[in-house]
C-alpha cells in the first residue's frame, strides 16, 4: 500500500469527505480505496490514461487515490453535457473510461486513440 494511504489508516476514525451523501471517515475512504484498487488491478494495468466521468464526491475521491496508486494519468471530467464531455475525451484520448453510479464503477474501453494532446503525450512519455 502506498504510503499516502497509510497516513490515512493512521487518521483512523476522522471526519475525513462531507458530501451530499454523508460524512465518511479516513478508515471509511482507505477501505473504499482499497476496494476500487483491487478491482483496478483486475481489468487494466499501470500507466494508464483514465478519464474519470463524476462530479466530486467521496466515491471519486476514493477512485482518485486507487488510479493514482496504479500510476495513471488522470483526467477528472465533471460535466453533465454530453458535447462537452465528447470534446473532452476526444482532446485527451483516454484509455479507460471510468463512470461512477454511486459508488459503482462503470468502466468502458477507449474506441480508438487518435493522437492524445500534447501535455498528456508528454505525460505519457515521461513516465
Amino acid at each position: 500500500m502506498h504510503w499516502f494511504v497509510e497516513h490515512l489508516k493512521e487518521l483512523g476514525d476522522k471526519s475525513s469527505i462531507v458530501d451530499s451523501m454523508g460524512a465518511f471517515t479516513y478508515n471509511e475512504l482507505v477501505w473504499q480505496i482499497e476496494i476500487y484498487k483491487e478491482s483496478l488491478d483486475q481489468i487494466m494495468p499501470n500507466g494508464q490514461v483514465v478519464a474519470i466521468l463524476s462530479d466530486y464526491n467521496f466515491y471519486a475521491v476514493a477512485l482518485f487515490f486507487a488510479l493514482f496508486q496504479k500510476q495513471t494519468i488522470i483526467v477528472p471530467i465533471v460535466s453533465t453535457n454530453t458535447q462537452e464531455i465528447d470534446k473532452r475525451l476526444n482532446i485527451v484520448s483516454p484509455d479507460i473510461i471510468i463512470k461512477l453510479n454511486v459508488s459503482e464503477l462503470v468502466i468502458e474501453a477507449a474506441e480508438n486513440i487518435p493522437v492524445r494532446h500534447s501535455m498528456i503525450q508528454a505525460l505519457c512519455d515521461n513516465k
